[in-house]
């Protein structure tokens, strides 16, 4: 399937749209890389992935999804990544080391099990083999996911927002 590209100029404050068709971001806020998904434009019932070109580092913001004319703006470009390709260090080995939790399959992620209750994991949380970590909703069939490691491992970062939809083997918790 044809990717489209979304190429970011210099001053420029917005993703433009490479493409004419319903905007679905893969997620509200990342930190872009060259290459990087950022969602796919819906085209005749077809759905076309749109990655990113440019400058990296940058934040991008993905605006709700919407119809688009070519042009649009997909969502915002802001200053503050932490990626900084040119230069290596301690902490990029580190880095390497992480451990993350992957998505088993594409879905909708839901940390809770409904909207009212307690998150399944939270940021420190001490997770244990068996113990389930959040909720993949695929057609309308929610899936409950267990953490399956060898051993007790703690939940560093949080890859992912609620309701957010995710691809399979997309990380979506930093494990220590």
């Amino acid at each position: 399937m044809k990717q489209l590209v979304a190429k970011a100029k210099a001053g420029q404050t917005f993703l433009a749209s490479p493409g004419v068709g319903k905007w679905h971001p893969k997620a509200k806020r990342v930190v872009v890389t060259e290459g990087a998904l950022l969602g796919w434009i819906q085209v005749l019932g077809i759905k076309k992935p749109v990655v990113y070109q440019g400058e990296e580092g940058l934040i991008f913001e993905a605006t709700k999804r919407e119809w688009l004319d070519y042009g649009a703006s997909l969502g915002d470009l802001k200053e503050g990544g932490q990626m900084v390709a040119s230069q290596k260090s301690a902490t990029d080995d580190k880095a390497r080391e992480r451990q993350v939790f992957r998505s088993p399959t594409s879905g909708r992620f839901y940390s809770k099990p409904s909207p009212d209750k307690p998150r399944f994991a939270e940021l420190g949380d001490e997770i244990k083999p068996g113990q389930v970590v959040c909720l993949l909703e695929v057609m309308k069939t929610f899936n409950r996911i267990e953490f399956e490691g060898p051993k007790p491992v703690t939940i560093r970062k949080i890859l992912v927002e609620d309701g957010s939809d995710v691809e399979l083997d997309e990380p979506l918790f930093e494990l220590d």
